[in-house]
């Protein structure tokens, strides 16, 4: 009976023991998420690619452009060395010329003049002749000097040629160690069978020229065009008071094709650009400044997942965003910006209000504001300047 009761025991144990592996450590077909460190160094890493390769793509354009300068130039030098022949032929000529017949045959003709309207012009004669020598000597000399001008400017630019080569190679020397870097990551995932970072890695891989396309066009998008969508007056502040909605900003992003799935939002915390496709999310803050807004990013979510501040810093790091609003009203600046539920606040003030407040030449009657609120804000501000 002791003895049937330590086989169970031992059978028992036997059957724990091979079970408790699987327990503990997870099928070879099940896959093992990446770290969010993991992901972000590939991400990095694929912006630091992208950067390597745009630099050496603007190198390889450098080079073409000064190889074709120097074509030009050498098309210069040679068109300067045939003229220089036949200037030092004709200087060669006056030299032996004037050698020939000396000082004393230009005395000699005006000595034998035989009347004073002869020695006049026997001295225009001589003068000319001197003249047209001292210009070959001019002219030769000139020609030299730019033609030694040309040839510095060929070999300073195949001088930049070569450096520009040879940052090239560096370049892509760096290219293949970032590349290595990035697949022996992307291996460590698909050895863990780690399907989804993958297909994130290539998502972002895809997705990333467009993302630095609004970045490097945000600036330049027509803020002008966005007039504000209502607007009033504080009379006893001496202020304009405008606020600009997301729609209308959303809708000055859309006039770039490249851009028409984007859509700007605003909120009190923050104001954020989204994307569809690619699906991404850059958030940041506002601020005022020499009458510009500029957007600060602090946050970008890409699919889902925040890059963290790494990544983000690496990619908006050559850029600046910001809004170039139009100046609404002739001696008004941007004093302030906040951010509202859909809507900016700008708070616009009158230049050295508290000096010049009733002078009614202050206020130009002309207010080059298009659209709806043109003739309200007019008066108002007419109103302003009389009230004060």
């Amino acid at each position: 009976m002791t003895s049937r009761k330590g086989l169970v025991r031992l059978s028992s144990i036997i059957l724990l023991a091979t079970l408790l592996p699987l327990a503990v450590w997870p099928a070879s077909s099940q896959s093992l998420a990446a770290t969010p460190g993991e992901l972000q160094e590939i991400m990095l890493l694929e912006v630091r690619l992208q950067e390597a390769r745009h630099h050496l793509a603007e190198l390889n354009a450098g080079v073409v452009e000064l190889e074709g300068q120097v074509q030009a130039a050498r098309r210069e030098t040679g068109a300067l060395q045939a003229g220089l022949i036949g200037q030092r032929q004709q200087l060669q000529k006056w030299l032996i010329f004037t050698y020939r017949h000396g000082f004393m045959s230009y005395m000699e003709v005006l000595v034998g003049a035989s009347s004073y309207a002869d020695f006049i012009s026997r001295w225009y004669l001589l003068t000319a002749l001197l003249n047209y020598g001292t210009k070959l000597v001019k002219d030769t000399a000139a020609t030299v000097a730019e033609l030694q001008e040309k040839q510095a400017e060929v070999e300073a630019r195949l001088q930049a040629i070569v450096e520009k080569r040879r940052e090239a190679q560096k370049t892509l020397a760096g290219i293949e160690d970032l590349l290595e870097q990035k697949q022996a990551a992307l291996a460590r995932a698909e050895a863990r069978g780690d399907q989804a970072t993958t297909e994130m890695a290539r998502s972002w891989e895809n997705e990333l020229p467009d993302l630095q396309y609004l970045l490097s066009h945000f600036s330049q998008l027509p803020w002008q065009s966005v007039e504000p969508d209502a607007a009033q007056v504080d009379y006893q502040h001496l202020r304009v008071l405008a606020t600009v909605t997301a729609a209308s900003l959303t809708r000055a992003m859309a006039t770039d094709a490249h851009l028409a799935r984007m859509e700007l939002e605003i909120t009190p915390e923050g104001v954020t650009i989204r994307g569809h496709a690619p699906d991404f999310a850059l958030t940041g803050q506002v601020s005022a400044l020499d009458n510009r807004v500029y957007l600060n990013p602090f946050r970008l979510v890409f699919a889902g997942v925040d890059v963290g501040p790494e990544v983000m810093a690496a990619i908006v790091a050559d850029y600046q965003l910001y809004f170039a609003f139009p100046q609404v009203f002739p001696g008004l600046r941007l004093e302030s910006i906040r951010q509202g539920q859909g809507y900016f606040l700008l708070t616009l003030t009158f230049q050295g209000a508290d000096s010049r407040a009733g002078d009614q030449s202050f206020i130009t009657p002309t207010i080059p504001f298009p659209g709806k609120n043109r003739t309200k804000l007019k008066l108002a501000i007419g109103r302003v300047s009389e009230e004060s």
